[in-house]
């Protein structure tokens, strides 16, 4: 984060460390923004690191999936990271975004498949534009993410009661990184 400190007008600063107290303690406090990421300063850029959630399965044939954010300002592209514990080894053909009337397939790597116990653990790595993510957590409905493999389709979303919840915080962090993104352009 640009510290206030470098800042050069003492009323810049000022002005700066009010914007944030008006707009974001506020939030903080009712939503516990703060425990749901890491912020980092890189060279020229903010890394944000949105912590492990889960996203059900649709149909609750196997466990919640638990995802978790990656962000760094200088590259504009988030890296969304799954970890799926099920019975069976994947060779997953596509994923799928489904953010209202819009179906987005999105570029994937895996990273590894493991037994664990009579399970696999599957961890994989969707990268997208950041407006993409923007796109979905400000749209009305939660967005499903869809897995096809061979035959069959594996749906996770979430529920529509913690979906408000999960877009609160999200939509927050998300104005809190494009002002930080504003910032670091004004002062750098």
């Amino acid at each position: 984060m640009y510290m206030v400190s470098n800042i050069k007008n003492p009323y810049a600063k000022l002005l700066g460390i009010g914007i944030f107290l008006l707009l974001y303690l506020p939030c903080f406090a009712a939503t516990k923004l703060s425990e749901r990421y890491v912020m980092q300063q890189r060279e020229g850029a903010q890394l944000f690191f949105i912590v492990p959630f889960e996203i059900p399965c649709c149909d609750k044939s196997s466990k919640p999936l638990s995802a978790d954010i990656t962000y760094l300002t200088s590259e504009d592209s988030v890296a969304l990271k799954i970890s799926l514990l099920i019975p069976q080894q994947l060779f997953i053909d596509s994923m799928v975004i489904i953010s209202g009337d819009e179906r987005q397939a999105i570029a994937f790597q895996t990273y590894f498949i493991e037994p664990e116990g009579k399970l696999f653990l599957h961890r994989h790595c969707l990268n997208f534009p950041f407006n993409y993510l923007k796109r979905i957590y400000f749209a009305d409905s939660a967005f499903k993410l869809v897995i096809y493999s061979r035959d069959k389709e594996y749906c996770y979303a979430v529920k529509d009661k913690k979906w408000k919840e999960e877009k609160e915080w999200m939509c927050q962090l998300i104005r809190l990184i494009e002002n930080n993104k504003r910032l670091m352009e004004n002062y750098l």
